[in-house]
């Protein structure tokens, strides 16, 4: 019996060979752009709470405000990264698995509970292990607030909720400061932020939040209230969270947004999908 040449058999092998090939190049040119719209339709949030300060007076609600804020967020399709009561070491590494995340994502929130102070009109977030004594710690031992913004340019659209202004831990304590680097009450207005980014305040700038003598502070307890309303946009919600707010507090505490959204952002439409 006559055998195959080894021609002949090389050539069937190659041309199986090549139509594997472009069947492989197919299947990435078919999978590419659902990939890529799922990366484009990514919601990502880092949640973070810090209550049990070391040096300073510890603050009771943080912790489920965190915890409340990350199961509402799940609930409506964010993947979220929840750390509680972090060292500065600990709030900066979420930063990076945060930016990491955030690069081209759809939203990136960002939400923070715990002290927070302004120092020379700068905005700075305090990690539980802050000690601060003289004014030159104050770029070592806080977290300032363009940390965070950096971490989440790439994404599309960049949600900060900061319910941070609950006291001032270290208005009279601080050695050191001088007129141009005071430490002010409550956090600072920012004026401008990048396309694509509104910021929320529990409160006005230069005013000081409540604790709160619940389970939450009256900010998060408004957010959870209003937060997974269907079809509701991004500044209607902090629309009712300010009226929720200020009618809980007797007026006493007015939160406060900035906002340079050039869409509509929807957390949850109608329908309930994400």
């Amino acid at each position: 019996m006559t055998g195959t040449p080894p021609a002949a058999i090389l050539h069937r092998r190659a041309r199986r060979l090549a139509r594997a090939l472009a069947l492989a190049i197919l299947a990435l040119i078919l999978l590419r752009p659902g990939a890529a719209a799922r990366a484009q339709q990514e919601r990502i949030a880092l949640v973070i709470g810090n209550g049990a300060y070391r040096t300073v007076p510890r603050l009771a609600n943080p912790g489920r405000d965190a915890q409340g804020m990350a199961e509402i967020l799940r609930g409506i399709g964010f993947r979220v990264d929840l750390v509680r009561d972090a060292t500065r070491a600990q709030q900066e590494e979420a930063l990076r698995r945060f930016g990491r995340a955030a690069d081209g994502a759809e939203i990136a929130l960002f939400f923070y509970a715990g002290h927070g102070i302004q120092v020379g009109g700068e905005n700075y977030l305090m990690p539980v292990d802050a000690r601060v004594a003289d004014a030159r710690d104050i770029d070592y031992e806080l977290v300032a607030l363009p940390l965070v913004t950096r971490a989440m340019e790439r994404a599309r659209v960049r949600i900060l909720i900061l319910d941070a202004c609950r006291d001032n831990p270290l208005a009279a304590q601080v050695r050191g400061l001088s007129g141009t680097r005071s430490v002010g009450r409550g956090l600072a207005r920012i004026e401008q932020v990048d396309l694509g980014t509104l910021v929320a305040f529990a409160t006005s700038p230069g005013a000081v939040a409540l604790d709160g003598s619940g389970g939450n502070s009256p900010f998060t307890a408004a957010l959870l209230r209003h937060l997974p309303t269907p079809g509701l946009e991004i500044r209607q919600v902090m629309t009712r969270v300010r009226a929720s707010v200020v009618q809980q507090t007797g007026g006493q505490q007015i939160p406060w947004d900035n906002s340079s959204l050039v869409t509509e952002v929807v957390l949850r439409p109608v329908g309930g999908g994400t």
